[in-house]
């Protein structure tokens, strides 16, 4: 599922819209990234640093948000 996933997002990359992995197994969102590439680093660290003041112990969704937040 991992590589049909990134050959379908190759194959619509010129598409204006979005391709959406609504749902699929912890194994396969483990090694592909479901958000897309789209989420620049500077974006990350303001989500990052977000998730750090409001939830401090990593309790709510650990890993499930872009880059893994």
């Amino acid at each position: 599922a991992v590589r049909e996933i990134a050959d379908l997002r190759a194959e619509v990359a010129g598409i204006p819209g979005s391709l959406i992995v609504e749902a699929c197994p912890l194994g396969v969102k483990q090694h592909t990234d479901i958000w897309g590439a789209g989420v620049d680093a500077g974006a990350v660290e303001i989500m990052r640093s977000i998730k750090a003041k409001f939830d401090p112990a990593d309790i709510l969704n650990p890993g499930r948000f872009a880059h893994g937040i």
